[in-house]
């Protein structure tokens, strides 16, 4: 289960996804600089790696009325917090697909690991 819900207290401003499928595992990108310089060659520097370099891309089936609710969130730029089987984040709804079957595409960007 996924669960999306505001960081300010809101009854109504808490969603659970029980129907996701071809939801992302663990994708992430490290920080790494790279300069060229003149004579050819390359160097490159390793920065680390951060929970809030991630992504988070699910795909899923909300009732119309969950579905006015997540939109909400996302015109909204209202900071969620970001519930699953990896930890719990802080972050946004960066992108919001919806086709007229009902199917969701959801992308978070995440700001902070919470636990």
């Amino acid at each position: 289960m996924i669960v999306l819900s505001k960081t300010t207290a809101d009854s109504a401003g808490q969603i659970r996804i029980r129907n996701y499928q071809l939801s992302g595992g663990y994708d992430n990108t490290a920080r790494i600089a790279r300069t060229k310089p003149l004579d050819g060659s390359g160097d490159l520097s390793h920065h680390g790696v951060s929970d809030t370099d991630r992504d988070l891309v699910v795909d899923c089936r909300l009732t119309p009325a969950e579905a006015a609710v997540v939109r909400s969130f996302f015109e909204n730029a209202i900071a969620l917090r970001i519930s699953y089987w990896d930890g719990v984040y802080l972050g946004y709804i960066a992108r919001l697909k919806t086709d007229r079957a009902g199917t969701t595409r959801l992308k978070f960007y995440f700001s902070e690991k919470l636990a």
